[in-house]
């Protein structure tokens, strides 16, 4: 009887901007993640950010959104495919939604975040490339925050006799 089981990749880190320069609607895109080579059947995002001292909402939201492509050079809602300020606002209805991060009150508030299921966000599967975008919706800039991270691991499907 073959026996089927999940098996659990290193953690990786994604490569982001720097929050110094996401002022308060502003969005940044990751690099291009590819699952060539990996054939991985999902990627558990996970990460973290922290509020800066002053000037945020009450209850604001950092939203985090997915992009796919099956051939490495289109890719939804217009992404690049690389590190940098996402300026696309039509392109972002074309987006999925991976994970909104809400926030509170409290200055200099570490949050972490998932693991959200990259796959789910594609209907089951893992593109052959994907990659993050995140909207910053707190109110003010997150210049003042260094504290920022975002990763994933990579989960295979086994099989053994």
């Amino acid at each position: 009887m073959v026996e089927s089981k999940l098996k659990f990749g290193a953690a990786t880190t994604i490569t982001m901007p720097s929050f110094s320069s996401i002022s308060n609607g502003a969005m940044i895109q990751s690099s291009a993640v590819s699952n060539t080579s990996n054939l991985f059947v999902d990627a558990l995002v996970r990460g973290h950010f922290a509020t800066p001292n002053v000037g945020f909402l009450t209850q604001g939201q950092v939203i985090y959104y997915a992009w796919g492509s099956i051939d490495s050079t289109i890719r939804s809602g217009n992404a690049v495919g690389s590190p940098g300020a996402y300026t696309n606002f039509f392109g972002k209805k074309n987006l999925k939604l991976l994970g909104i991060v809400s926030i509170d009150s409290t200055p200099v508030q570490l949050y972490e975040f998932g693991p959200w299921s990259m796959a789910s966000v594609f209907g089951g599967w893992l593109p052959s490339s994907w990659g993050i975008v995140m909207e910053n919706l707190i109110g003010t800039s997150l210049a003042t925050n260094n504290n920022f991270g975002i990763g994933y691991q990579g989960v295979y499907l086994t099989s053994s006799l």
